[in-house]
């Protein structure tokens, strides 16, 4: 995890020291004074000027974050590397975030692939994560189902509930290991115990499908309820189903509508359809051709199907 920044002030002292390193020593004393921003910033660039792996790490992280200084993310690895040369393994999970996600010049798989593993290796839990999620999402091409379950694993182990939430996925779907719905629900009720809202939206859709759960929509429905109230947008639209379908809950069309307009407003596609829906239809709502049209083309914005071929049975442009 990231340092705050507020661990910054620990050091203040060091300002006034007389082992300051060379670079610090055109500080802006009255500026100092005002701008907390810059002080912390300072403060981090002398304790790194020191060649101290965490204050290299906390600098890469003010760059990288825009924390009181331009966001810049070549400072950013500049500063998160001399860190991970130490053996910093915050900062080489750093490192692989960057080399991940990054846009252009800054995407290398290899390096991300390399410094995951160093930091997974020293048993750095997010990193861990990250190389679950790396070789299961496809997004540097080196899906690996066995890799991933492995290091999801280790994470898991260490209480990290997005592991065990998607650790519970390859077990439900049998991908990589047999299937396994009683692995899968343990994992997905790990992971909900320690507060995860997607694998409580993952329990409620198993028992409302019933997949890897017998269906029951009285469980269904508390678990979608359960996420909804941590504010999981893709639970809202679920639960809106459940009540126009009288699944669950008393059919209640207004009360769907409220559940379609709450999901809808966090962005999920599938709410914004169903909300354009009704009130296309004016059910549980006012008719209104033209609102419904404005949250079809916001859900098709998105690439939902549904609101795609709606747009062009209704003759308008997405």
């Amino acid at each position: 995890m990231r340092l705050s920044l507020m661990l910054l002030a620990s050091v203040s002292a060091l300002l006034c020291s007389g082992a300051l390193a060379a670079d610090c020593l055109s500080v802006d004393t009255g500026r100092m004074a005002k701008d907390k921003s810059y002080q912390k910033s300072v403060m981090a660039s002398c304790l790194a000027s020191k060649d101290k792996a965490e204050a290299q790490y906390m600098l890469g992280t003010i760059y990288y974050d825009g924390a009181g200084v331009r966001k810049n993310i070549g400072e950013a690895e500049k500063w998160f590397r001399k860190a991970a040369l130490q053996g910093h393994s915050d900062a080489q999970n750093e490192l692989g975030v960057l080399y991940s996600m990054g846009d252009g010049d800054w995407k290398n798989c290899d390096e991300a692939e390399k410094w995951f593993l160093k930091a997974a290796g020293q048993g750095n839990e997010a990193a861990q994560l990250n190389l679950g999620i790396f070789y299961t999402s496809g997004n540097c091409g080196k899906t690996d189902a066995a890799k991933a379950i492995s290091w999801y694993r280790e994470a898991e182990e260490q209480g990290n509930s997005d592991a065990a939430n998607n650790l519970a996925g390859f077990y439900k779907n049998g991908i990589g290991v047999s299937q396994d719905c009683d692995e899968a629900m343990r994992l997905y009720r790990k992971a909900a115990d320690l507060g995860n809202e997607k694998a409580m939206y993952n329990i409620g859709f198993s028992y409302m499908g019933g997949a890897c759960a017998p269906q029951d929509d009285a469980e269904a429905m508390k678990w979608l309820r359960k996420a909804a109230d941590r504010g999981y947008a893709d639970a809202m639209p679920a639960i809106g189903n459940m009540i126009v379908l009288g699944r669950g809950a008393k059919r209640d069309f207004a009360e769907a509508v409220r559940w379609f307009r709450k999901g809808a407003g966090l962005g999920n596609a599938g709410a914004q359809y169903s909300l354009g829906l009704m009130t296309e239809l004016g059910t549980g709502t006012k008719k209104d051709l033209k609102e419904a049209i404005r949250w079809y083309r916001k859900s098709a914005a998105q690439g939902y199907q549904s609101a795609i071929d709606r747009l062009k049975e209704l003759n308008v442009k997405q």
